[in-house]
């Protein structure tokens, strides 16, 4: 907001609609420091979801395996449902439906090749009494909206049980689904697209995160192939004739220098 003022304000100065631009010098607010992202451990979610009453267990299925924003979750119809995909078209906020938050956004989200989340949307089917093709996966006894805050306070409880941070949220779990696809080998494009992400930077920045065990494998990795070329190296010398290993000299030992007798 204040840059956009100032970029008026300054062209208000140059038509000599004002003497100075008095948006330039302005003490701007501290910006708050946005809460960390919690990175769940890879051991721990499995047992926070078994924790977990219907419908916010398969809610977080769909979320850490699917991807999907808790707004696309609980917006979700029968009728996006299809054999081997979810089709995200709309989301929901305060109750209010609307168009997914980008274009990216509106996108189709695979089934695992397991079963897993099909398994889970066919037990709400035979739990739900609403099962019109625009009726909500998610829903009331009435067949409306369920309110986030109560799957919420589900999800801190089954945290709490576990010993976790109480900072964990359905962004949580989002942020598990993109490192865990990093991790496993996806490309960053698969992951972009699956999260329904515009661009990459977004994907890998902002929701790519790596665990500390994870970490100490790839530092473990990096010692041990430098270990490994190191012992090659070895073996080759070892194997080379003595008449070679005498004449050969590495490349880090400084020549004799040669003194020229005065005449």
């Amino acid at each position: 907001m204040h840059a956009c003022m100032r970029v008026h304000l300054n062209q208000a100065r140059v038509w000599e609609m004002i003497g100075k631009n008095p948006a330039i010098g302005v003490k701007l607010p501290r910006k708050k420091q946005r809460k960390p992202t919690i990175l769940l451990p890879l051991a721990t979610v499995g047992r926070l979801i078994e924790l977990l009453p219907e419908p916010t267990k398969t809610v977080v299925v769909l979320i850490v395996f699917g991807s999907l924003r808790i707004g696309e979750g609980l917006a979700l119809r029968w009728r996006h449902l299809q054999a081997d995909r979810i089709n995200i078209e709309e989301r929901v906020y305060e109750g209010e439906f609307d168009d997914v938050k980008t274009d990216a956004g509106e996108r189709e989200v695979p089934f695992d090749r397991r079963g897993l989340m099909k398994s889970a949307l066919i037990d709400r089917w035979n739990a739900s009494k609403h099962r019109n093709p625009d009726d909500l996966v998610f829903s009331t006894r009435k067949g409306g909206v369920l309110g986030r805050r109560n799957l919420l306070r589900h999800i801190k409880a089954a945290a709490t049980k576990l010993g976790l941070s109480k900072a964990v949220d359905f962004r949580s779990f989002r942020t598990r689904h993109s490192s865990l696809m990093l991790r496993e080998g996806a490309r960053p494009e698969v992951v972009r697209d699956n999260m329904g992400h515009a661009n990459i930077d977004v994907t890998q920045n902002v929701y790519g995160k790596s665990w500390w065990e994870e970490r100490v494998d790839a530092v473990t990795r990096a010692v041990e192939a430098v270990s490994a070329a190191t012992q090659n190296a070895e073996n080759a010398t070892r194997d080379q004739p003595e008449s070679f290993r005498n004449e050969w000299v590495p490349l880090w030992v400084p020549r004799q220098e040669t003194k020229i007798a005065s005449c």
